[in-house]
């Protein structure tokens, strides 16, 4: 599922689901607990055309609680070579999640 959000600068606030801005009377934008948002933006396109907000694409992937990880996120991973069973966890890595070249990368 292809979904973003937006820091908003001014605010100091995360706004979930802006790809669905279409009306501000009737749009499903949210903040962190889940609450309406109130945007005076029209469409997704007024998200992304504004120095005020920050957009962030989902990856697809969850943390180990369940949280979705966005573009931006700092998150700690290990680089397990999986066919190993000798105990090897692999190096640990903590980096901001960026999407260049079509993906998704830390560092």
């Amino acid at each position: 599922m292809i979904k973003f959000r937006a820091w908003d600068k001014e605010n100091e606030i995360y706004l979930y689901n802006v790809q669905d801005a279409y009306d501000t009377m009737m749009g499903l934008v949210k903040y962190d607990d889940g609450e309406n948002a109130c945007y005076d933006e029209d469409c997704f396109g007024d998200f992304l055309n504004n120095d005020r907000y920050d957009v962030e694409q989902f990856t697809g992937s969850k943390d180990k609680h369940g949280v979705e990880i966005y573009e931006g996120d700092i998150v700690h991973g290990y680089d397990q070579e999986p066919d190993r069973d000798d105990g090897y966890i692999g190096s640990s890595v903590v980096e901001v999640v960026k999407f260049e070249e079509g993906a998704f990368w830390l560092g």
